[in-house]
């Protein structure tokens, strides 16, 4: 049975924090998660460093045990998780890693064997079947990734941060994708439970833009 929690924004709500917990086996204390920050890692600044550091900080402060999280690594790709929580970032980039690192088999098999996957912007809509809905958000001109296909857990395409997109960019990119596309807001989350689907969480309101 495939558990995802498709995120725009990462745990921004009780909301959110209880469809987590709810999926998992075990309580957050005995949680074995599997972190994948390559998204974060197209630049391989201090800045996406910080980032990636701050993800962990707060895994750990929602109550998961520092030392059951797992960096991604090749040497930790054939242990068994809970949870795989992947960051967002160039959507582009990270279909890309994990392309090369052959990554598609043993995550399919973390999933297909009970791990929750939680996306987080990019995170989420790798896991879809196709991704050129990212196409006009993120550059693929430093990979020039030629296939848009995604891992599949699911058939349907996220749109996350959508109230931040213009609905007539992402209505026309609808219609040149074989698949539903699910548009989800920050402070929302598509969870989908064995092939059922539900969008949960409270939209944010758009920040406004600085002058």
């Amino acid at each position: 049975m495939r558990k995802l929690i498709l995120s725009s924004n990462g745990i921004a709500n009780q909301d959110i924090y209880d469809a987590f917990v709810s999926q998992l086996a075990h309580p957050l204390n005995k949680v074995k998660l599997l972190y994948i920050p390559l998204a974060l890692q197209e630049t391989f600044s201090p800045q996406c460093l910080i980032a990636a550091l701050s993800t962990v900080q707060n895994l750990t402060e929602l109550g998961i045990a520092q030392e059951n999280i797992h960096w991604l690594d090749e040497a930790n790709l054939h242990e068994d998780y809970d949870a795989i929580y992947v960051s967002g970032g160039n959507t582009f980039y990270l279909m890309d890693q994990i392309n090369r690192r052959n990554l598609r088999e043993p995550l399919t098999r973390m999933v297909d064997s009970g791990a929750v996957w939680f996306g987080v912007s990019a995170g989420s809509i790798i896991a879809c079947p196709d991704i050129t809905i990212a196409s006009p958000f993120d550059d693929n001109r430093t990979v020039r990734l030629k296939s848009m296909k995604g891992l599949g857990f699911h058939n349907e395409v996220i749109t996350p941060h959508f109230q931040y997109k213009d609905p007539n960019v992402i209505e026309a990119l609808a219609h040149q994708i074989p698949y539903r596309v699910q548009r989800v807001c920050d402070g929302q989350a598509y969870v989908v439970v064995n092939g059922k689907p539900k969008l949960i969480g409270i939209a944010e309101k758009p920040m406004p833009m600085s002058m």
